[in-house]
């Protein structure tokens, strides 16, 4: 009877283990999900910020940067005095 005993404590020990792996398994997918979602809305958020400061037309200051001056677009070589006519 006492081997019986040990063994079925063995079993319940080793089945609370593996339902104690099985949890910790679970929190670190939870925590490695919520992770990569937060880097995704990052991406996400910077991208929408270049997109949004990166045209003049739509970013205000920056307009008013280039009619001051500040800012100034490349010209190509071709839109030389000598080239336009």
């Amino acid at each position: 009877m006492a081997r019986q005993s040990d063994s079925d404590d063995d079993d319940d020990e080793e089945l609370e283990l593996m339902r104690e792996y099985m949890k910790i398994k679970k929190e670190r997918e939870e925590e490695r999900l919520k992770e990569e979602n937060a880097k995704i809305e990052e991406l996400k958020r910077r991208e929408q910020e270049e997109i949004m400061t990166g045209n003049p037309l739509l970013n205000r200051d920056l307009a008013q940067a280039t009619q001051e001056g500040a800012y100034s677009l490349k010209r190509k070589w071709t839109e030389e005095t000598v080239f336009r006519h």
